[in-house]
This record gives structure tokens, C-alpha cells and sequence, in this order.
């Protein structure tokens, strides 16, 4: 189990719910979520929520011999102002047992970091903010490390770095930025081509 980071203040809201456009993301997590730390279950006024059923075989549609009650059956969702038509969330979220934050997943441009970044832009957008950051390269993108007082912000940039024969990328996408996510507890890590995403049923 992941300890809990030291107490932190989420950024002050003057009203609750948080306006998606009001939402940004920075090493330490976004707005009332703050990384390594508790968050509230509110349905209402939150950010996110837990879905006792979200990954029931009722929900999902896979035959897993998953009901309401099982230790899979719950998870954290984005409450209904943070989802699309299609009720696809703008962003996800890993929480701990215990309701510690330790991930944070945007899939929208509409939420940008807290320097101003979005998911879409060129790098040079990138470089501009964290002119400072931690560059790692990879196979398939380079990923901008930003550390924070106890979490970290990763930008991941579409690259063509030799790894296959023919463009991995499609046209447009490469050298822009592809994902954005802010952790606590983990070593950096890349999204590209993993599976590796917040706020899914862990199946």
C-alpha cells in the first residue's frame, strides 16, 4: 500500500461543481484531487465518484461473474458534468483502498495542465511551459517528466523513433502531444500501445 504524501490544499474553488473549463492538471494532481491524497465520494458537488457497479458483467456486457458486492465491481468514475454525450469521461482516476488518489488521466483537450498545455499540441508548446522538465525517449514517444512537491506530471509526444519500418503515427500526430497523466508512488511510465490507463475496470 501506497502511504499517504503530506497534507496538501486543493487549489480554492469559489463554487462547487468545478466548471470543466476551470479544470487544469499539474504534478500534484487537479483541482479538489490532489495526489496521495483522500478523496471525497460525492456524487453531486465532486469530481468523481464510486460506482458500485461500474464493472459489473450488467454494466460491462462481459460474462466475468462479476455482481454488485465483489471486491471488482466498484470503481471511481468522473461524475456526469466531466462526460461527453456518449458518457465518456474527460479524464480518469486511479484511488487506493482506503480512497488515496495516485492517478490521474486526461482524454480530452478540453482539460489543459495548469502551464496551459493540451493534449493536440505541438511540442514546441510543451518546451515553452517546462523548459526545465525531464525528457526520457522511447520507441514510440518521448515523455516530458515534470516533478512536483510529491507527484509528477507526464507529457507524452508522438515520436518516430525507428521502431518500425513504416510510420507508427498517423499524419499530424507526430511531435504533438498524445497523453497527458499526473501520478504519486509510481516511477514514470509511457500510455502509447500499453493498455496502461486510469480509471478502468482492472480486467
Amino acid at each position: 500500500m501506497i502511504d499517504a504524501a503530506p497534507v496538501a490544499t486543493p487549489t480554492p474553488t469559489e463554487t462547487r461543481p468545478i466548471a470543466l473549463e476551470d479544470l487544469a492538471i499539474g504534478p500534484d494532481g487537479m483541482n479538489d484531487l490532489v495526489l496521495g491524497q483522500p478523496v471525497d465520494d460525492d456524487a453531486e458537488l465532486g469530481l468523481i465518484h464510486l460506482d458500485a457497479a461500474a464493472c459489473t458483467d450488467a454494466e460491462t456486457g462481459f460474462d466475468a461473474g462479476i455482481e454488485v458486492g465483489d471486491p471488482l465491481a466498484a470503481l471511481w468514475i468522473a461524475n456526469d458534468m466531466y462526460r461527453d454525450a456518449s458518457d465518456t469521461a474527460y479524464f480518469g482516476v486511479n484511488v487506493q483502498p482506503g480512497g488515496v488518489v495516485t492517478r490521474i488521466d486526461l482524454f480530452t483537450y478540453l482539460i489543459p495542465t495548469t502551464k496551459g498545455v493540451r493534449i493536440g499540441d505541438p511540442d514546441t508548446v510543451v518546451f515553452a511551459a517546462y523548459p526545465d522538465a525531464t525528457v526520457i525517449t522511447g520507441d514510440l514517444t518521448d515523455l516530458v517528466v515534470v516533478e512536483g512537491d510529491y507527484g509528477k506530471l507526464q507529457l507524452e509526444i508522438a515520436r518516430e523513433n525507428g521502431l518500425f519500418d513504416t510510420p507508427y503515427w498517423s499524419p499530424g500526430e507526430t511531435d504533438t502531444v498524445r497523453y497527458i497523466n499526473a501520478s504519486y508512488g509510481s516511477d514514470t511510465f509511457t500510455v502509447v500501445a500499453s493498455g496502461n490507463i486510469a480509471g478502468v475496470c482492472p480486467f
